[in-house]
């Protein structure tokens, strides 16, 4: 601590400095209730806050790119094949065909990857990895089926991407629901 001239203690913590001030003025015994009393006069100190961060959406938004560039680099550094996983990525690719199938038909297959937790949004991440690929509707048949299994790594990075973007997006929104996260006003 440090001392000033006007009588008051300042502690610098990282990028926040706190300002401690005595309260004015001085309660007796006899008028001191704490339900009589202003909050700042409840306690023997003032505190106040100078803050130095950044703005407060810098930092949600930085955590989520960095959640986004450690999935993305890690199966970069670390490839698996596609056949290699847990039965996830084939559950995928089947709600995947099966949209496409879908939209390609206009007809409304039986969709078992709906029935099932988390059913909706992982069919539709799915079908969306399968689309950034290029293949959003299924056209000609076994033809459609053929082309995507040639090319299902294409798919595979497709759906991490699509995983890690999503799990980076739910970073910041909870970061920006938190204004204050990292800083106190």
């Amino acid at each position: 601590m440090t001392k000033t001239g006007s009588g008051s203690d300042a502690v610098s913590i990282g990028t926040v400095a706190y300002m401690v001030l005595p309260t004015t003025p001085r309660v007796t015994k006899r008028e001191m209730t704490v339900s009589s009393l202003p909050i700042q006069q409840r306690s023997s100190f003032n505190v106040r806050q100078m803050n130095f961060s950044l703005r407060p959406g810098f930092w949600p938004l930085a955590l989520a790119i960095a959640f986004f560039s450690i999935v993305v680099l890690l199966a970069m550094v670390y490839p698996s094949s596609f056949w290699m996983g847990n039965d996830y990525e084939t559950h995928a690719l089947a709600n995947a065909l099966n949209l496409a199938y879908r939209i390609g038909d206009r007809q409304m297959y039986e969709a078992v990857g709906l029935a099932y937790h988390p059913g909706v949004p992982f069919y539709l991440m799915s079908w969306f990895a399968l689309a950034l690929t290029g293949n959003p509707v299924a056209s000609g048949g076994i033809d459609f089926f053929n082309t995507i299994i040639a090319h299902v790594e294409d798919f595979h990075r497709a759906l991490i991407c699509v995983g890690a973007f999503t799990g980076a997006a739910g970073v910041y929104i909870l970061g920006a629901w938190r204004k204050n996260w990292f800083h106190q006003e």
